[in-house]
């Protein structure tokens, strides 16, 4: 199972006027995906290549872009615009 980019639960401009839209869609589909896309590549040909991030973070050896992936994922889920 490959990393995947979460999708957000929530609109892009839903962090207005904390978090302007463009700054959203830059960190969340560049910066975020670039995590997920090099974590992607560092597992490949591995015995990571198809394990879940959740399995990924507890081996050491893999545990860095792997950790950053679900460290990105983790934190920008909870966020809302509600409040």
């Amino acid at each position: 199972m490959a990393f995947t980019l979460p999708e957000l639960p929530y609109a892009y401009d839903a962090l207005t006027p904390y978090m302007s839209r463009e700054t959203l869609e830059y960190h969340h589909d560049k910066h975020h995906q670039a995590y997920v896309t090099a974590g992607n590549n560092l597992a490949k040909g591995t015995e990571w290549e198809n394990k879940p991030v959740e399995e990924v973070v507890k081996a050491p050896s893999a545990r860095t872009p792997a950790c950053s992936t679900m460290r990105r994922s983790i934190s920008i889920t909870p966020i809302s615009g509600n409040g």
